[in-house]
């Protein structure tokens, strides 16, 4: 809705790939690739498709659903607070004394549904789980580029979980498992592995990075107009009020108008300021600006890397060595993991909660 996409009621499901569709489906390209630039009988590259690729398409896929169940959560706990306010008064409006009851129950229903979204939450721990699955599936993500080129991190610079230190050592493990090209490191096979493997993913996680930060800056700013024009609203509609009042008093509105409206005032002087402030809980909660900014600097990172390599491909070959290439792919290394330690720092105190 707050996404400025185009399409505010658009349908928001989305269908990941499976770990055994993804070697012919996305990763078909890479694979490929690979396939190419190894000799032949190299089993990296089949490797690669099968287990690398659907090991990043297994932690991504749930690594996502468990994101969106948690900040859903969140965000659905905010809204039946709002919706149980709201209901609490609007038999006021509507004047239904007598059933005063019915949105009693409705407001009682909608306390008890925040309760179980914040207890399931807990129970199955989707915060702590969608971190873990996200650490694994960024650290295989970009693994391809460490692998043709024999780099790797050192273990004791691996980032390193509150509690949990298995997706360090599920990644470690599966970069072993596929182990080392059988390839001749020339001039030529490092320009290829450049080109074609580490250039087109630094391109395509800079464009990511760039609609990311484009989309949540939006979300916020969004977010936080409506959330201005809630209030707003309800200072309009107290004020409304208190002027029918003093209209009254001085007879130039008719005696009656004050207490006909009390009522429907009171309920807009309390519906409007609620869901201002449960707006306001989820643009706090979601920090749509600091993962924006979070996304920019990562895309700023990763556009130097792009114009290094750009530049280093576009010479004669002789600045070209191992060293040369290597040090290009460790400082993708580490953007990415900067990028994974500065989201979660984020996040990381955000456990789901009531909204109180």
């Amino acid at each position: 809705m707050f996404g400025g996409e185009g399409r505010p009621f658009r349908r928001l499901s989305t269908r990941y790939e499976t770990p055994g569709a993804i070697g012919s489906g996305s990763g078909a390209e890479l694979i490929g690739t690979v396939a190419e630039l190894l000799p032949a009988g190299d089993k990296v590259a089949d490797r690669l498709g099968g287990s690398i690729l659907p090991q990043f398409a297994w932690a991504d896929g749930v690594s996502s659903w468990l994101s969106d169940a948690y900040r859903s959560g969140m965000c659905y706990n905010f809204i039946f607070s709002a919706l149980a306010v709201i209901f609490g008064v609007l038999y006021l409006p509507l004047g239904l004394m007598e059933q005063k009851w019915v949105f009693a129950s409705i407001e009682l229903l909608l306390l008890a549904m925040i309760v179980f979204v914040t207890f399931i939450g807990g129970r199955l721990a989707w915060h702590r789980r969608w971190f873990e699955t996200r650490r694994v599936a960024e650290y295989l993500r970009h693994s391809p580029s460490l692998l043709l080129l024999g780099v790797a991190r050192p273990t004791g610079r691996w980032p390193r979980g509150k509690d949990k230190e298995w997706p360090e050592h599920f990644a470690r493990h599966c970069l072993r498992e596929v182990g080392l090209p059988r390839v001749r490191i020339d001039r030529r096979y490092l320009r290829d592995v450049l080109e074609r493997v580490v250039l087109s993913h630094v391109r395509s996680q800079r464009a990511y990075h760039l609609a990311k930060a484009k989309r949540l800056a939006s979300v916020h700013h969004r977010v936080d107009r409506v959330a201005e024009k809630c209030f707003l609203l309800a200072i309009l509609s107290v004020s409304l009020y208190l002027a029918s009042s003093a209209g009254a008093a001085l007879g130039l509105l008719p005696a009656n108008w004050p207490e006909a409206g009390a009522k429907l005032f009171t309920f807009l002087g309390v519906a409007f300021p609620t869901l201002g402030a449960s707006l306001s809980g989820i643009r706090f909660f979601g920090d749509f600006e600091r993962f924006a900014a979070i996304s920019r600097v990562t895309a700023e990172k990763l556009g130097e890397v792009e114009k290094r390599i750009t530049l280093v491909l576009s010479g004669n070959g002789d600045s070209l060595g191992y060293a040369c290439a290597a040090e290009l792919v460790h400082t993708l290394d580490e953007i990415v993991v900067d990028e994974i330690e500065s989201w979660q720092a984020v996040f990381g105190a955000k456990h789901i909660a009531l909204p109180a």
